[in-house]
């Protein structure tokens, strides 16, 4: 195997099985998979960051969580979970048993993800990271300088343009990903009055449960089958794929 293509906080990793059926090797990072799966884990990280580093890797899809990245969860009666000047989060969150180890473990996958995306950088490996485009994640400290580097491009997409029922905008901070691509990712809605231009259907809005009583917000975390084949042509057709050795088989994060 001469590479392979890394889906980290892969979720159900709709982006790794579209690289996968492209013929694309997939070691995937998903804490879901147990300890070998948790790409926060210090020697899980190093061993990722040495394959990049070292030419093995391809292309990196990056999902960290944006449980408590979200801008929804700045509305609190103590006010916001995090700010400007608590980008990290609240003085009130130390006081709280609930949310404390939320942000914490929202602040670690940030962390590892920067890492990540600094050492794809450094070694020309092209990566989209996905997060909502209002989310806290862009804002941090340590995102700071992948955000503003010259050769980084926030794409912000709808998901309702590529087959979603709701609009859920969302952000994709590409490096090394072509400029015809680019514009395949930069797709926004320019419906009015909550209707979807695209379908002249009204979005439906993440906000209560459907009538199987499941959050909108936890259905709407897989993306549309389309986004997901966009952002994985996106990395198949990097500069570096063109090293990819053609197989079938879907590797864990474990070797």
């Amino acid at each position: 195997m001469k590479g392979y293509f890394a889906d980290v906080f892969a979720g159900l990793a709709p982006v790794g099985c579209r690289l996968l059926l492209q013929g694309g090797n997939v070691h995937i990072w998903e804490l879901g998979l147990g300890p070998q799966g948790d790409i926060v884990n210090r020697q899980n990280l190093r061993r990722l960051i040495f394959d990049i580093r070292a030419g093995r890797v391809l292309g990196v899809m990056l999902q960290p969580p944006c449980d408590t990245m979200s801008a929804i969860r700045n509305i609190d009666r103590r006010g916001p979970l995090r700010s400007q000047s608590h980008p990290w989060g609240a003085p009130w969150v130390a006081s709280d048993p609930k949310m404390l180890p939320k942000v914490k473990a929202g602040n670690a996958c940030a962390r590892a993800a920067a890492m990540i995306a600094k050492a794809c950088i450094s070694a020309s490996v092209p990566f989209v990271v996905e997060n909502p485009r209002a989310s806290w994640l862009w804002k941090l400290p340590c995102w700071a300088s992948v955000v503003s580097h010259p050769s980084t491009t926030m794409c912000c997409c709808d998901q309702c343009m590529f087959g979603a029922p709701w609009r859920k905008r969302t952000g994709l901070l590409c490096f090394g990903v072509d400029a015809e691509n680019l514009l395949k990712l930069d797709v926004r809605c320019s419906g009015t009055r909550g209707v979807c231009s695209k379908t002249g259907r009204e979005h439906i809005l993440l906000i209560g449960t459907d009538g199987s009583g499941v959050c909108w917000t936890r259905r709407a975390q897989s993306y549309p089958l389309r986004l997901a084949t966009a952002i994985a042509n996106c990395l198949m057709e990097g500069p570096r794929a063109k090293l990819l050795a053609r197989s079938t088989k879907l590797y864990s994060g474990a070797r």
